[in-house]
């Protein structure tokens, strides 16, 4: 059980006609990896993407993505292995192990950030 629960039960007259916004709901996961910071944050004000920012969207992203062990996310997550950040690049290294794609993960893994 959501230990937020109570708080719906109590408050539960706040929410009352609440809809999520469908493109929060379902995020394109690519604005992760292909928006800039500032981009990310104007796109997503106001909403709990902008307070957890781009870094650790694209972080949580990259595992959500490993953890399908579907190969056709490689493209994708061989894209962010080349973001700025070396926390992004190092999901990316260790989401691409994960998906099969070896070799770029060795190239990745020598990276020394």
């Amino acid at each position: 059980m959501c230990p937020w629960n109570w708080k719906a039960e109590k408050y539960g007259w706040f929410w009352k006609g609440f809809q999520a916004d469908p493109d929060l709901a379902h995020p394109d996961l690519t604005d992760a990896f292909d928006l800039s910071t500032q981009d990310f944050a104007r796109k997503y004000t106001r909403s709990a993407f902008e307070r957890v920012g781009r870094l650790r969207m694209a972080r949580n992203a990259l595992i959500v993505l490993a953890n399908t062990k579907d190969p056709a996310y490689l493209p994708l997550v061989s894209r962010a292995a080349a973001d700025a950040s070396p926390i992004v690049r190092a999901t990316a290294a260790w989401a691409i192990v994960n998906l099969g794609g070896g070799e770029d993960a060795r190239r990745l893994l020598s990276d020394p950030d």
